[in-house]
């Protein structure tokens, strides 16, 4: 899945095609499994270890932020929120925007753990950097979806008026 980082996906599948698997490929296969299993801590680690190495080529790209940030955000520990806030800090200093699917992950999970202030800050970190939400994106994100929760994350991304 590529959650609309086709650009990254287009250049991987060149170098499989070649038959050639990039290490950031292998790295970032190895945090979503850790994710999905609920390992996140480890899921961090793999991601540390991307971040150390020397070569640009082996450090993080769109996709691999958006993986870390989900599974911080979605852990029970509300510590990773604040490694989830680094993330996508580091994401948007290297030039790369959150797609919808994460930036609503982030915003849910600061709603989720009874965060909503601290989320709506970072949300505003994030534009004067920059960032603008897509709510064309949000509404695919949060289709079928209702609730105090949706309509929270909704605030928290748009501010007061919304979808």
């Amino acid at each position: 899945m590529t959650e609309g980082y086709f650009q990254e996906a287009k250049e991987f599948m060149a170098h499989v095609k070649n038959g050639y698997v990039p290490m950031i490929l292998t790295l970032t296969g190895m945090m979503e499994e850790y994710a999905d299993a609920g390992r996140t801590k480890d899921a961090l680690i793999v991601y540390r270890m991307m971040e150390d190495n020397k070569c640009a080529a082996n450090r993080p790209n769109a996709y691999t932020y958006s993986v870390i940030i989900k599974a911080l955000v979605k852990d029970k520990d509300p510590d990773f929120l604040g490694v989830a806030k680094e993330c996508v800090m580091e994401m948007m200093g290297r030039g790369m925007q959150p797609n919808a699917g994460t930036y609503v992950a982030v915003s849910e999970g600061f709603v989720e753990k009874e965060k909503a202030e601290e989320g709506r800050e970072l949300v505003e970190v994030m534009k004067a950097k920059g960032f603008v939400a897509d709510k064309k994106a949000v509404r695919e994100v949060l289709k079928g979806q209702r609730g105090v929760l949706v309509d929270k994350v909704i605030k928290m991304v748009f501010g007061v008026f919304g979808l």
